[in-house]
């Protein structure tokens, strides 16, 4: 921007248009894999990988997952939250994020708490404790959006701990 006391009105210098990145169009994601109508909830990525966590609202069983994808070129969809070829998914629609922490991959749920899933597939495991809103991850911990203010869990995602002052809407 510039600033708007070294012009006078009528007089101020154009900015430049904003135009796409032609490449981006050629970005497509392999959707025909799955079955599902999934649509995005929260993302991760890392290490060439994009986590999304993802809820299929229109299908019969309500079901979340996470997809694992090439981040380059969108291809290789993996679901890590279904079993059984993919027919089973130990997640609901109520699942609202991925983080990263420390090399676990979390995904958050707002009524049933955490999940710790293994980034290759097949590993889900269900952590005690309450639902939240959102949640980010770094090497010192997983930071969670939830009952009205941030919380700050150990890197197993099991014990969750209040920032005090810092309220959560």
């Amino acid at each position: 921007t510039y600033p708007t006391d070294q012009y006078p009105v009528g007089n101020m210098p154009t900015q430049p248009s904003q135009v796409a990145n032609p490449s981006l169009g050629q970005y497509e994601v392999d959707q025909d894999s799955f079955l599902n109508e999934w649509q995005g909830r929260g993302i991760a990525v890392s290490g060439g990988s994009i986590y999304i966590a993802a809820v299929d609202t229109r299908g019969l069983s309500k079901k979340g997952t996470i997809v694992k994808m090439d981040a380059n070129t969108g291809k290789n969809w993996k679901n890590l939250g279904s079993s059984l070829l993919g027919l089973s998914h130990k997640m609901y629609d109520t699942l609202q994020g991925v983080a990263l922490a420390g090399g676990n991959l979390f995904a958050l749920d707002a009524n049933k708490g955490m999940y710790s899933l293994s980034a290759s597939g097949g590993n889900i495991k269900e952590l005690k404790g309450t639902g939240g809103m959102d949640l980010a991850g770094s090497n010192n911990g997983i930071f969670v959006a939830a009952n009205g203010m941030l919380e700050r869990s150990d890197m197993s995602g099991m014990a969750r701990a209040p920032m005090n002052g810092i309220p959560a809407l």
